[in-house]
């Protein structure tokens, strides 16, 4: 994965967190993983085709992702339903389309991407056909903890970048 594709996807997450919910976020670590597990949480995913392809995916225990709902849409919900699954969509949506923004270059090809998917259950792991590995990116919020996950790769022979340490270069 390229640093220069992976940081815009943070930096939005934080914006995003911050312009919509008035939260500022605290990012924890990082990790490579191969595949992308989850248990009893809400994952919201977006695919990404053009300069930059796969996955970017964001997780969040049912009780982080009820308290960021009812701020978003200034509703008390108790439990996830369709109100919860549908906002966790929007706000994957955001994040990415912001990132989608940053990572536009009109030199380059566009990216375009999927409309997002709402996962709710317990234990069900995502592969990645695309790429090997998912980096996992920990926040946590006033809400409560959650995950941003990316399995992206660059344009085949675009290898400039790799091995840079993204901790230096995300400014979050």
């Amino acid at each position: 994965m390229n640093v220069e594709h992976i940081c815009p996807f943070i930096e939005s997450t934080s914006e995003v967190f911050t312009v919509m919910l008035n939260c500022e976020l605290k990012r924890g670590k990082m990790s490579l993983r191969e595949h992308s597990t989850n248990s009893r949480h809400l994952t919201g995913f977006i695919g990404l085709k053009g300069e930059v392809s796969g996955r970017v995916a964001m997780t969040f225990p049912p009780d982080t992702a009820i308290k960021i709902v009812n701020k978003l849409l200034n509703i008390q919900v108790e439990a996830v339903d369709s109100d919860v699954c549908d906002a966790i969509g929007e706000i994957m949506n955001m994040v990415a389309g912001g990132a989608k923004a940053k990572l536009c270059d009109p030199n380059r090809r566009p990216i375009d991407m999927t409309l997002p998917t709402v996962v709710r259950g317990k234990h069900f792991d995502v592969e990645n056909p695309l790429c090997s590995s998912w980096l996992h990116v920990s926040f946590d919020s006033l809400f409560g903890p959650f995950t941003l996950r990316m399995a992206i790769e660059p344009p085949a022979g675009d290898s400039s970048h790799q091995g840079r340490d993204t901790n230096e270069r995300c400014s979050v």
